[in-house]
């Protein structure tokens, strides 16, 4: 585990909730754990020292996946956040449907367990505790196409799957550039 402290901005508390403006601004320490769990691989929490103090958790699913296929011994070629290739790939949706909210739960709690917290153990026992909530959660589908065939008809699934959204005479594609506000040129979806 690697710890680090940085000052961030936290909300402040009026009427018994919490408002984040910008007229008054807080920053705060704000303790990172980074932490090579057994079953989650790559993570970090992040602990407010401020009043409510909020804890965040960053995990990646794809790393869950990673761990669990290595503990039942499949061979994998890993992308970023997918899969190129699986010894097992009858397993791998099987392993992959698997996760779910009582598994993050589970790592959550687990650190809660092994981590300082401003919150003491009779605090907690009282009643004071913290419930995961999603916050952000990022879903991809990884397409890896064999034969520029297999891709055409991809897309052309989704043109049509789409043609409510706008004509395929209008679909346009861009690659290998970011298109900011400084971008010359017109865009269109």
């Amino acid at each position: 585990m690697f710890v680090g402290v940085a000052q961030a901005f936290q909300g402040k508390k009026i009427d018994g909730q919490f408002w984040f403006t910008r007229d008054k601004t807080v920053y705060v320490n704000h303790y990172y754990f980074y932490i090579d769990d057994a079953d989650f691989g790559p993570l970090f929490r992040k602990v407010c020292s401020y009043a409510p103090w909020s804890i965040k958790l960053c995990l990646n699913g794809h790393e869950w996946f990673k761990r669990q296929l290595e503990k039942k011994g499949i061979a994998y070629e890993a992308l970023d956040n997918g899969f190129l290739s699986c010894a097992a790939p009858e397993q791998l949706p099987q392993i992959c449907d698997s996760l779910g909210p009582e598994d993050i739960d589970r790592v959550f709690r687990k650190w809660l367990a092994r981590m300082p917290l401003p919150l003491r153990r009779e605090d907690r026992e009282a009643g004071y505790d913290w419930n995961l909530s999603i916050w952000q959660m990022e879903v991809s589908l990884t397409q890896i196409f064999d034969r520029p065939l297999r891709g055409r008809k991809f897309f052309e699934e989704v043109i049509r799957d789409n043609l409510d959204l706008g004509r395929p005479d209008r679909v346009q594609l861009v690659f290998d550039r970011v298109v900011t506000k400084k971008t010359p040129g017109e865009f269109r979806a």
